[in-house]
């Protein structure tokens, strides 16, 4: 709220407003990013500090930041499902592949039995 507020205020035409956001909107995404990468590098020490902080500030920063860790593992675990269902897909893919073949080996099994048969 806070910066949304404050990008209204500062900028003087709707150009800025709209590049002020995306320079907003980058540097939160790159928030995002070095806390995963901290999160990845290191867990126990990135909860040690993010307790310290939230003891300093009170309880309501300790409920945020256990939100924003919470969410983050969420995400985590989302992309991992993401890349099991595209891997299941695949094996669709190629199971389907390999149920043509047959089909077509089959039907020309019994296209050769039908000619030796009239033979």
């Amino acid at each position: 709220y806070a910066t949304v507020v404050y990008n209204i205020a500062a900028s003087r035409s709707n150009f800025e407003m709209i590049f002020n956001t995306v320079i907003l909107l980058f540097v939160n995404d790159l928030d995002e990013k070095l806390l995963k990468s901290l999160h990845a590098i290191s867990p126990e020490w990135l909860e040690k500090i993010t307790s310290e902080i939230a003891t300093s500030f009170g309880g309501s920063a300790r409920t945020n930041i256990q939100c924003t860790s919470m969410f983050h593992q969420l995400s985590t675990k989302n992309q991992e499902l993401d890349m099991k269902v595209q891997t299941l897909e695949c094996m669709r893919v190629c199971q389907a592949s390999r149920i043509d073949d047959m089909e077509r080996n089959q039907a020309e099994i019994i296209a050769d039995n039908t000619n030796l048969q009239k033979k």
